[in-house]
């Protein structure tokens, strides 16, 4: 079946009123290495910091060691911070990511992509993202992905878990941080029912698509 691609342009925030003009092509002011797999990109501290609550932490946390251990110029060159992305963001869609956290936009050509970029957005707290992709995969479910997708549910939903979980309390901003977390949830369940539906309605279809057999255990439970 034909799949659409994809443009979101995410209206919850203006990036430029946050950071200014940056560009990720303009690596001028760029101060911060940021690793995945094989490659790595100059990007602005600033905008990891304020586009992403993982990456801020991380940040956060890179800091706290070099003031702790006071190593000068520990795996840096010139004042280069070193961060190193999840490892189950690929290159690509590390990309895409850090495109989005400049632009507030990101453009998917296929399912398989947006599935990655899904997981890539909850993975960075990119809340507003993953909605808009969720809602993009939903419209787009049909038999030969259904199964990846859902399976890639379950890693989105114990990734939005354990960062509720280890996310401090008192901080200026909880509030917001949980309507953010609220509302990707919502966007996980709309998900998880568009697939059972699809499932259940197209059970035969899906039972013969080649990846029927890796479908989560407890996935198969529920539909049978």
């Amino acid at each position: 079946e034909r799949e659409s691609a994809m443009t979101t342009t995410t209206t919850t925030t203006t990036t430029k009123s946050d950071v200014g003009s940056l560009s990720l092509r303009d690596e001028s002011f760029a101060d911060t290495l940021l690793g995945c797999g094989s490659s790595v990109m100059r990007v602005h501290k600033a905008v990891l910091a304020c586009r992403s609550v993982v990456l801020r932490r991380m940040l956060v946390e890179e800091q706290e060691e070099k003031e702790q251990k006071k190593k000068e110029q520990k795996k840096k060159e010139s004042g280069w911070v070193h961060l190193t992305m999840p490892s189950t963001v690929s290159e690509d869609v590390c990309r895409l990511l850090i495109e989005y956290m400049y632009t507030d936009v990101v453009t998917v050509h296929d399912m398989w992509t947006a599935v990655e970029v899904m997981i890539g957005a909850i993975e960075l707290g990119l809340e507003a993202l993953f909605e808009e992709v969720a809602a993009f995969v939903a419209n787009e479910l049909h038999a030969e992905s259904v199964c990846v997708v859902w399976n890639a549910l379950l890693r989105c939903s114990d990734v939005l878990h354990s960062s509720s979980s280890s996310l401090e309390t008192g901080r200026v901003g909880d509030e917001e941080d949980a309507a953010a977390r609220a509302r990707t949830q919502r966007a996980l369940d709309a998900l998880d029912a568009a697939c059972f539906a699809l499932v259940t309605r197209r059970f035969e279809a899906c039972v013969h698509a080649p990846l029927f057999t890796e479908l989560d255990h407890d996935l198969l439970v529920r539909v049978v």
